[in-house]
């Protein structure tokens, strides 16, 4: 009798949620509603900095999908604008250049949310924020005073040379949970990527808060198929098989509270459903909108000259990337 009683606590144990174990106390989820617990809270001291997402059309417009309304100095290629002014003191073009090249149509749905998003976050990331405004001798004898804001947009524009070309990671659950677990270890800014009805948005972000919970919330339904998980004990027994194909299977949920440094939102919640055995991924998926992470890394010292200045600006040769260099630092 006594045998029988320590194999069932046996059985017991192997199908109990490690989550409802380890956390008795804890409170509801804050996000699925059901008992949770926290099993990552991180806030990295390097923050990036709010760098400026330059649109591609002449309005102002927060990427949040908020109104819009003329604005056309909102903009790199406006009048007295970061490359007007860079202009002036390299002699070259790199505002027509802008305009002709880069600029999307009043009219464009694209153009609405089109921008430099992905290299100013990038730029957060890597490069310290320019400190004080900079003024630089022009062409023609006269100053030209580069604020603290046209000193970013030079740099979303010079910004792709600078960096090691990773790509984000595909956005799978599992990947996109070992991006996380490694973030832990290096503890740097990093860039997330969100695509919302086939647009996509980049955010970089200091820190995260993990959340797991012992099932899957109201709405979310998917298929599951009992398997057989055989203790030692009872192996042989014909009913201990049936026995274990009728327990309750909980499906682990994560809820990932990535912190922002954006204008209009501070953090954003990913969450995604992943059930792993045996080393293997049984089975994951998306709740919401599908995420992924990179973490920029430059190609060396920010301070050498050298990697500003190995190549032309790739996607507007008028940008003189010395001048940009010598405007930054001074920044």
């Amino acid at each position: 009798m006594l045998r029988v009683c320590l194999s069932f606590l046996v059985i017991v144990g192997l199908f109990s949620s490690p989550s409802r174990a380890a956390n008795r106390d804890a409170a509801t989820d804050w996000s699925t509603g059901y008992h949770s617990r926290k099993i990552t809270d991180e806030e990295f001291k390097n923050k990036p900095w709010a760098c400026h997402w330059w649109p591609k059309q002449d309005v102002a417009l927060l990427p949040n999908r908020g109104s819009q309304r003329p604005c056309p100095s909102n903009n790199l290629y406006a009048l007295n604008g970061p490359l007007d002014k860079l202009d002036k003191v390299t002699g070259k073009y790199s505002r027509h250049y802008e305009y002709d090249h880069h600029r999307e149509p009043p009219n464009s749905v694209k153009g609405r949310f089109a921008g430099h998003m992905y290299e100013a976050a990038i730029a957060s990331c890597i490069l310290p924020e320019p400190q004080r405004d900079v003024t630089v001798r022009a062409q023609d004898g006269t100053s030209v005073k580069f604020t603290r804001n046209d000193i970013s947009g030079l740099l979303v524009k010079i910004i792709p040379r600078l960096i090691n070309h990773d790509d984000f990671s595909e956005p799978t659950p599992d990947l996109f949970l070992k991006a996380v677990n490694d973030l832990s270890k290096e503890r740097l800014p990093f860039v997330l990527k969100i695509t919302e009805q086939g647009l996509s948005w980049f955010f970089p972000c200091y820190g995260f808060e993990v959340h797991t919970s012992d099932r899957l919330p109201d709405g979310l339904a998917v298929k599951t198929e009992p398997h057989v998980v055989y203790c030692p004990l009872w192996s042989n027994t014909p009913w201990a098989r049936q026995e274990r194909v009728q327990l309750t299977r909980y499906i682990p949920f994560y809820s990932i509270k990535m912190r922002l440094v954006d204008a209009t939102r501070h953090s954003y919640l990913i969450q995604f459903y992943r059930e792993e055995y045996g080393g293997a991924v049984l089975q994951q998926g998306w709740y919401g909108e599908s995420a992924s992470i990179l973490l920029p890394r430059a190609k060396g010292d920010i301070h050498d000259k050298s990697i500003w200045t190995a190549s032309e600006c790739s996607n507007n040769p008028e940008i003189d990337p010395e001048i940009v260099f010598n405007i930054y630092m001074e920044s």
